[in-house]
């Protein structure tokens, strides 16, 4: 009798374990109930997701593209650690021409040039010859143009260039409407400047990686 009480005891103990809810920090990362990332991150995105799930001990997280995806795996983990909600990064590779790295940027979903990216240019600016070839091709049109606008270049002297509107910018997945633009003098380089730039809550170049950062 006695021994079949302890047969059953020790079943009872082992249904009550069985029920409790696993400790987070010691599931395996194949464990059905371990946060997964989501795989659906799109090529050329560094920390791209809107939401990370952290762990205790773990300061980097898991990237999800949603909030509710991040809450999902936090209640399969037992609902430890917390869900922190993070501004969109985009990283975009740049490519080294003639030890100048410069970043493809597609102009008015037409034609794709190579940019520099120069934070001390006020407006993005776009070579004489460049912008001849946009009008035969008719990416831009005599409406596009807004007037001109008067520089200080980086020798201290001033040159007066005509401004006109890009209607869409895109740089790796990011697309800004309505960028002001000047017209630089021929065979001169493509800039990516301010009037792009500051459509972003901050921008930055990752010298290890050769990337132009973009958060939004």
């Amino acid at each position: 009798m006695r021994l079949l009480f302890w047969v059953v005891a020790m079943s009872c103990l082992s249904c009550v374990a069985g029920a409790q809810q696993p400790n987070s920090d010691r599931l395996p990362p194949n464990s059905r109930l371990a946060p997964q990332p989501s795989q659906n991150l799109a090529p050329g995105r560094r920390s791209s997701s809107h939401a990370f799930y952290h762990r205790p001990g773990d300061p980097n997280g898991v990237p999800f593209d949603t909030i509710e995806e991040c809450t999902n795996a936090r209640q399969q983990a037992g609902n430890v650690g917390v869900c922190i909600v993070k501004a969109a990064e985009v990283a975009i590779s740049m490519h080294s021409v003639g030890g100048v790295y410069v970043v493809p940027v597609l102009i008015n979903d037409a034609i794709t040039l190579k940019f520099v990216i120069d934070s001390g240019a006020g407006d993005v600016s776009i070579p004489a010859d460049v912008v001849l070839t946009m009008i035969r091709a008719g990416t831009l049109t005599d409406a596009d143009f807004i007037g001109q606008r008067t520089y200080l270049l980086a020798n201290g002297s001033t040159n007066i260039q005509k401004t006109f509107r890009i209607r869409s910018l895109k740089v790796g997945d990011k697309v800004v409407e309505n960028v002001t633009a000047s017209v630089a003098p021929e065979r001169g380089v493509p800039l990516l400047g301010q009037s792009f730039l500051n459509h972003f809550k901050s921008w930055s170049i990752d010298n290890t990686t050769h990337a132009l950062l973009l958060n939004e």
